[in-house]
């Protein structure tokens, strides 16, 4: 029942998660609302360029491989500031990660419906998943470093739960307003959802301590 749900999650999410306490709970807020955001947008991205912009599947599709190789190379860029910069970077490189993802997803839903030239998506989807890239791995060695001695597979399995439990909230509230609405007012509220999330990731972002 209900009881037995709250129970559950208890076990699994620290407290302090919803309401954006500092330190780990944070951590797992950031994780799940990015995935959220930029995972949920690239669920609905290539119907919406396909359905409202004309785009065709193939080319629709290169947004989204664009997208791949570009949060490998924030990857990268986040592990060059770790070796330079040291442990200490942590939070603000999740910040700047997160910011640069909310921008590039704010400048891609303008470009999918109407606000900005189509070609914009490219590059505004890179900047999203390069930003993705810098702050979501930033934030798991974050995570991981806070961890106390022996807790870490558990924290593993937190951030793993959380990211596939946003992801599929996500992927449902786009697929539910897709089906219900007309697809342009559809496509609108989900970009919507998913900027929400992003803000509130980056908000969440600003109160990891160093």
């Amino acid at each position: 029942g209900a009881a037995g749900t709250v129970l559950t999650a208890r076990r699994l999410f620290p407290a302090g998660l919803l309401r954006f306490g500092g330190g780990l709970p944070n951590a797992l807020a950031v994780r799940g609302l990015a995935a959220f955001a930029l995972l949920g947008a690239n669920s609905f991205l290539p119907l919406a360029l396909h359905e409202l912009r004309g785009l065709s599947l193939t080319a629709a599709g290169w947004v989204l491989s664009l997208g791949g190789a570009t949060w490998t190379l924030g990857s990268w860029v986040q592990a060059q500031a770790e070796r330079r910069l040291g442990a200490g970077s942590r939070p603000l490189r999740v910040r700047v990660g997160l910011g640069l993802m909310a921008a590039g997803l704010l400048a891609s839903a303008l470009a999918v419906l109407g606000g900005l030239p189509l070609w914009t998506v490219y590059p505004a989807w890179v900047l999203a998943c390069l930003g993705m890239g810098v702050g979501y791995n930033s934030n798991s060695l974050y995570a991981l470093a806070a961890a106390q001695s022996g807790e870490s597979g558990r924290l593993s399995g937190q951030l793993a739960n959380t990211e596939v439990l946003m992801v599929a909230v996500a992927a449902g509230v786009g697929g539910a307003l897709i089906a219900r609405l007309p697809l342009e007012q559809a496509f609108t509220l989900a970009f919507g959802v998913t900027l929400l999330a992003a803000a509130l990731g980056w908000l969440a972002a600003g109160r990891l301590r160093r």
